[in-house]
């Protein structure tokens, strides 16, 4: 078994964007990557092979398109 890392993310319509690190779980095989489409968002899941490139991902979001809270 592989531990598989959870990135969702968030595209809003107003432009800012939300990436966090969800979790993780063990399995033979990767999970599909997902999408759902919102009234306000597009909401991205997408799994990883290690945490470290998780968190990379997530870190790539530029910081003047970071939500800053106003989305929760």
């Amino acid at each position: 078994m592989k531990t598989y890392w959870l990135v969702e993310t968030s595209y809003y319509d107003d432009g800012t964007i939300s990436a966090r690190l969800v979790g993780s779980i063990r399995a033979e095989d990767c999970p599909e990557n997902e999408k759902v489409s919102t009234s306000e968002m597009d909401i991205y899941r997408d799994w990883f092979a290690s945490r470290a490139y998780a968190e990379r991902f997530v870190d790539a979001v530029p910081a003047e398109r970071r939500y800053g809270g106003r989305h929760e």
